[in-house]
């Protein structure tokens, strides 16, 4: 029997590794754990009533495991195994939201996997745990330990995404760097009416990626008060994902420009790997890490087949664009932590991590010929870069202070400081030592620039308004933190907490380069009856800084370079509304208040009523000027014995944003709102609102030993309406007096029902058969999506539509355990 059960787990740990928290659905609900009856006994015979936790929740009763039964050699075992049949059902299982992250193919199913070893004496420990076993949402926990000094962890982990399973695809090799055209196409030859009857030939495709992720850990102690800790984690990821290319084919002599929709296709892998050693003495500890992570992408680019009819000098066949570079990332992290006299504590944290990108650039196009005065020829080699690889690098350095303090045991004192550095060192110029021009050409990237040959992205002495950045932008910035706090504990079992902070951020380069941010937060805690458990918080922040200067990147382009002449007398084109900051760098009044009740009802139930507000307001007219959301929820829960338990729960939330801006045109220099670029003629905004609603419950029924029923069912709709207000008909792109500008768009809804029952029968003590079952109902309304073709012009897109559906799928599984006798 021994050999039989070491076997298994040797087969099982040699076919797959895994991940750490493996996601589950509804057939491994919590810990995967095959058997799920609760003990009646509860947590302990010795306390007559039912223990909550410190928020005033009941405890669940926990689950009456097999006990663990001597197989041999002063081991001790118990485990179990679930194996059936998983049938579809007859629903729509092809729609893509319905198996999104999810594997629900019709088939035998290892659904359930347990088994734990135990050898008292010497205090070796071995435990496993597996669902979906063999299928794209497999998962495993392994777990071996000695007890005192060492322990192993591995855990595997497949999630599919599926992003598209109704995509209509014109290209050959999806999921390759090389998508080609139809036999019945030719690059650059062929009519819209072509490339639609191509598209008809081709059947709809599923655009998805498997991800799959392992973890192990060793940790050692190697003396009472020195433990070493040993981490590895692979990440390995395939298939495609949707990507959008803009072109501007046939060449920059014409003006008409497209878009395509491709799968970019995803064959990387991440590689984690730490090193920790962690000392704890009576007074003081440390910890010492190393961290790092290493991304490789076996594919560095992705050409393109263009399908479209050329009608320029020069034809342009097809199109290359590079994909993530491989790039490496190192840690080095310290915390260190000191006791002192009063009852006072003292923190530190201390971290510095270094990322780097050095990977072979590519040329900027594939393609010969010429446009305008540009020789393609003398772009698309390696001789056309100012680098062969990238250099870039971006470092990071982390101080954090922290001192806690108790010296009357009603009132403890905190304080901190931190800061944070964070510096790009990439110093890349796109330049062309070939030509000696500055600049790099969009004709492989396009850009979505339509508008001729001045527009390839190459500096033009002498051509007013050639400004195109050519050198990277050095992103860093220095935050600093301070905070101070107290907790004070008063009568009823009561407490007050307040806490102050103020964060100055420093930036390199910025249209607002420094800002400031003061926040409060109050809290009260209370339990000033056995009944009834209070907390409410209140937060305040304001943020404010200097002036905004959209000139700051001036240096950053070629505008800046010998020969610049301006598109305008009074300078070049300005390309932002002054007075629009992002939402992260604009004045901001923000609030949050946060309320939780919770009443024992009984000493088998408790109800729990919660509320959240949040109020940002932004000290702007242009941009995002408001959001706000709020939140209401009850949860209800009685548990009146093993044999019955029940909850129920309602939510509702509510959100609005306003937005506002202003159209502009290239006539001036001045980006002030109201003048010549950007008058108040041209302003407009959106108001948008939003509802979700939530409720259900669900029940779990043990009547006798042999049987037991759960069941739950979920409702969510979700609603979203935009409200559109402008000044004029001028802000349009394009006007139609035959079909006024209406006041607001279509609503955006979706509704979901969930139905998830379970039944299970003992056949005996060790064996039984369940029954599970799940049904669900979803409805979707997006004005987006509704009637997109797959052409549109010289665009083409997948087609992707997310429908309505009702599905539902169910099986029969027949769950076998020993231990307790068996």
């Amino acid at each position: 029997m021994r050999k039989t059960v070491l076997a298994l787990v040797l087969l099982v740990i040699a076919a797959r590794s895994a991940a750490a928290d493996p996601p589950r659905d509804s057939l491994h609900p919590g810990n995967a754990e095959v058997w799920e009856n609760p003990d009646p006994q509860g947590m302990s015979l010795l306390i007559p009533y039912r223990n909550r936790t410190p928020s005033g929740f009941l405890y669940p009763y926990p689950p009456d495991l097999h006990e663990l039964d001597d197989i041999g050699n002063g081991w001790k075992a118990r485990g179990a195994l679930e194996a059936g049949y998983f049938f579809g059902g007859g629903g729509e299982e092809t729609e893509t939201r319905y198996t999104k992250y999810v594997d629900r193919n019709d088939g035998f199913m290892l659904d359930g996997l347990n088994l734990e070893l135990w050898r008292p004496e010497s205090g070796d420990y071995l435990m496993l745990r597996g669902g979906s076993v063999g299928r794209d949402d497999q998962f495993y926990d392994l777990e071996a330990s000695r007890a005192g000094w060492l322990r192993f962890r591995g855990s595997f982990s497949g999630v599919p995404h599926k992003y598209a399973s109704d995509a209509t695809l014109l290209w050959t090799g999806g999921g390759s760097d090389f998508l080609g055209l139809p036999k019945s196409l030719v690059a650059t030859g062929n009519t819209p009416a072509e490339i639609a009857a191509a598209l008809a030939d081709h059947p709809e495709g599923t655009i998805a990626v498997q991800r799959d992720r392992t973890n192990l850990e060793l940790r050692a102690r190697v003396l009472p008060t020195l433990s070493l800790v040993a981490q590895y984690g692979m990440e390995d990821r395939k298939g495609a994902l949707p990507s959008a290319v803009g072109f501007a084919y046939p060449d920059y002599s014409t003006s008409l420009g497209g878009s395509f929709e491709v799968p970019q296709p995803i064959d990387d892998h991440t590689q984690k790997a730490s090193a920790r050693l962690e000392w704890g003495g009576a007074l003081a500890q440390l910890n010492l890490a190393y961290n790092g992570s290493f991304y490789r992408n076996l594919n560095q680019s992705l050409t393109i087949a263009q399908p479209f009819l050329g009608t320029g000098t020069t034809q342009i066949e097809q199109a290359r664009q590079a994909l993530a570079p491989d790039n490496d990332w190192h840690n080095l992290h310290a915390d260190f932590g000191l006791s002192l006299p009063l009852r006072t504590r003292f923190t530190t944290a201390i971290s510095w991590s270094r990322s780097t990108q050095n990977d072979n650039l590519i040329p900027p196009t594939i393609s010969s010929g010429t446009i305008g005065t540009i020789n393609l020829s003398d772009w698309n080699n390696a001789g056309s870069l100012s680098t062969k690889s990238a250099h870039a690098r971006v470092d990071n350095l982390l101080v954090d202070l922290k001192v806690d303090t108790n010296p009357w045991r009603p009132l403890r004192l905190r304080a901190g400081y931190r800061i944070t550095n964070f510096d790009t060192l990439t110093n890349y110029f796109a330049f062309n030592p070939a030509t000696g021009q500055f600049g790099y050409i969009v004709e492989d990237g396009g850009h979505g620039s339509v508008l001729g040959q001045d527009y390839t992205g190459v500096f033009e002495p002498g051509v007013p308004g050639s400004a195109w950045r050519y050198r990277t932008i050095p992103w860093g910035e220095t935050r600093q933190t301070i905070s101070a706090g107290a907790s004070l504990a008063i009568p009823w079992r009561s407490s007050f907490d307040f806490l102050l902070e103020q964060e100055d951020v420093d930036r390199v380069v910025s249209e607002r380069p420094q800002t400031r941010e003061q926040r409060a937060t109050v809290s009260f805690n209370s339990r000033p009856f056995s009944w009834l458990t209070a907390r409410v918080s209140y937060k305040f922040t304001n943020r404010d800084g200097g002036d905004v200067n959209y000139n700051v990147y001036y240096k950053y382009t070629t505008a800046a370079l010998a020969g610049f002449v301006p598109l305008f007398p009074d300078g070049n084109q300005a390309h932002n509304l002054n007075q629009l900051v992002r939402p992260d760098l604009a004045d901001l009044v923000g609030q949050r208040i946060n309320g939780r009740l919770v009443f024992a009802l009984g000493e088998f139930s408790d109800l729990s009523l919660a509320a959240r507000l949040r109020n940002d307001n932004y000290g702007s007219g242009f941009g995002l000027t408001s959001d706000r959301s709020r939140d209401v929820e009850a949860d209800w829960n009685v548990q009146p014995s093993p044999i019955f338990s029940a909850n129920a729960f309602v939510s509702f939330e509510h959100h609005d944003r306003g937005m506002q801006t202003i159209r502009g045109f290239a006539s001036s220099s001045n980006g002030d709102a109201g003048g010549p670029n950007f008058p108040f003629s041209n302003e407009w905004g959106v108001k948008s609102n939003g509802d979700g609603v939530g409720w259900g419950g669900g029940f779990s029924l043990h009547p006798l030993q042999w049987i037991s029923l759960d069941t739950r069912y979920t409702f969510l709709v979700f609603r979203e309406d935009e409200n559109l207000s402008f000044v004029s008909d001028a802000v349009l792109a394009s006007q139609d007096p035959t079909h006024p500008v209406p006041d607001h768009l279509p609503r955006l809804r979706n509704r979901d029902h969930t139905l998830e029952t379970s039944l299970r029968i003992a056949l005996r003590k060790s064996t039984a058969l369940r029954f599970f079952y799940r049904y669900d109902l979803s409805g979707v309304d997006d004005f987006h999506q509704t009637g997109l073709p797959t052409l549109i012009g010289r665009r083409l897109y997948f087609g992707h539509q997310d429908s309505d559906y009702q599905a539902g799928f169910y099986g029969i599984a027949l769950q076998v355990g020993f231990g307790d006798g068996w």
